[in-house]
């Protein structure tokens, strides 16, 4: 397979699930996490406010302001409901749908927002596989991962997971490119990638201990000619670099409001802030207050979780790892199993499998953690470019037909779950 080749059938499998996003944005009833998400949205766009009125709110993040816009956008341009329903007319909905719809339509349109998401999340996983992999390999893990149920669920929605796999896997690949060759600029692109990342989600912020674990795989896997002190010199500052930009980017993220917090100045609830408040005391953080604030609501959550299967308020008793295993598509599953490790590519494949030990592990130790499908979501694109691994060039014919086969079948099964990848889902 050549390379216009492989674009063109990877543009297709991102057109096909961009399809199916929009139906099931079309086909599915709004949340009441979207509600909560819009409103918090809405104030940062029309308001430039960023605090958190009630407790649902506490997870919420400026990226969310971008799935306000469209209503801006629309006050703006002065469009009127007649504009809209012209719009919603070749769209096959019944009279009660389309109702539905308008009368809720800035969360239908912030849905549409999260699509620009869903695409770079594709283009991403396409750009990483094509440095590691050929044609068939890059193909198949963008395919793989345009096809995921889980991820076709989330970017129909009003919310921020969708956005924040698409900025985790962004900043996992621009440091682990800038470890294999240390620069300035490099630096700044991680940095600006992560800190994108970290106003998208809270849980972002486990980019701290696998960026570390990143610099000492880098140090590990380096060449026989490369001095393994300057490699870790080198990428430790590397790091320092990217963790100093990713701040000035969360601030500007807030608007630069209150850039620095003393912990003395909020609750600290959690344990872990409470824990750095009585090491800090009145040292004030180069951290937003509101963010910080936030970060410390989600911290001390420990009420009702969302496991996969049901809600308890005490936490879930199933072990997210296997919970994972249950939810993973099987096509994925079964290549992940037959993929091949090579050794000259050790680098790569630990890194891709960082992210997705780093959910596993957290989780697992987590008893009060939110074990649903958003949780598992971010790693899902690393699963796809390492089971893209079966394609390898000197693998057995008949292995990578069975691979070819494989993604055929996650396609269909992407393709026959529409509109309904999400156990919370409804019509309306």
């Amino acid at each position: 397979m050549s390379w216009v080749r492989a674009c063109c059938w990877a543009a297709g499998a991102a057109a096909l699930g961009t399809l199916l996003v929009v139906i099931t944005v079309f086909r599915t009833a709004v949340t009441e996490d979207e509600l909560h998400s819009y409103d918090y949205g809405r104030r940062v766009v029309f308001e430039g406010r960023f605090d958190r009125l009630t407790e649902a709110d506490s997870a919420k993040l400026p990226v969310l302001a971008l799935n306000a816009l469209p209503e801006r956008v629309a006050a703006w341009l002065g469009w009127r409901r007649s504009a809209v329903e012209s719009l919603l007319a070749p769209l096959p909905l019944s009279s009660p749908a389309r109702d539905y719809i308008l009368a809720h339509l800035p969360i239908y349109a912030g849905r549409l927002v999260t699509l620009v998401f869903y695409l770079g999340l594709c283009a991403l996983v396409f750009a990483w596989g094509a440095e590691v992999y050929g044609p068939s390999g890059t193909l198949g893990a963008t395919v793989l991962a345009a096809s995921v149920p889980t991820l076709l669920g989330h970017s129909a929605l009003f919310s921020s997971d969708a956005a924040a796999s698409c900025m985790i896997l962004a900043a996992v690949y621009a440091l682990a490119r800038c470890l294999l060759d240390p620069s300035v600029e490099r630096s700044v692109v991680a940095g600006v990638a992560g800190g994108l990342a970290l106003l998208t989600k809270y849980s972002a912020t486990a980019l701290v201990p696998v960026a570390l674990t990143m610099v000492v795989l880098r140090t590990l896997t380096a060449e026989r000619l490369e001095p393994r002190a300057r490699v870790f010199h080198g990428s430790l500052v590397a790091v320092v670099i990217a963790g100093l930009v990713a701040l000035l980017v969360v601030s500007a993220g807030f608007a630069f409001q209150h850039p620095f917090t003393r912990l003395t100045e909020i609750a600290c609830d959690s344990s872990a802030l409470h824990g750095a408040r009585g090491l800090l005391g009145g040292l004030p953080l180069p951290l937003p207050r509101d963010f910080l604030i936030g970060l410390d609501r989600v911290g001390s959550l420990s009420g009702a979780t969302l496991p996969l299967g049901g809600a308890g308020e005490e936490g879930s008793s199933a072990n997210p790892l296997v919970a994972s295993l249950l939810r993973m598509p099987l096509p994925l599953f079964l290549l992940l199993l037959t993929r091949p490790w090579r050794w000259h590519r050790r680098y790569t494949d630990l890194v891709w499998l960082t992210p997705v030990a780093w959910v596993g592990v957290h989780l697992s130790l987590s008893p009060y953690s939110q074990i649903g499908l958003r949780s598992l979501l971010p790693a899902f694109p690393f699963l796809a470019l390492l089971a893209a691994g079966s394609w390898d060039a000197d693998r057995p014919r008949r292995w990578r037909q069975l691979a070819s086969v494989l993604t055929v079948l996650a396609v269909v099964e992407a393709v026959w779950g529409c509109p309904r990848y999400l156990w919370y889902f409804g019509q309306p």
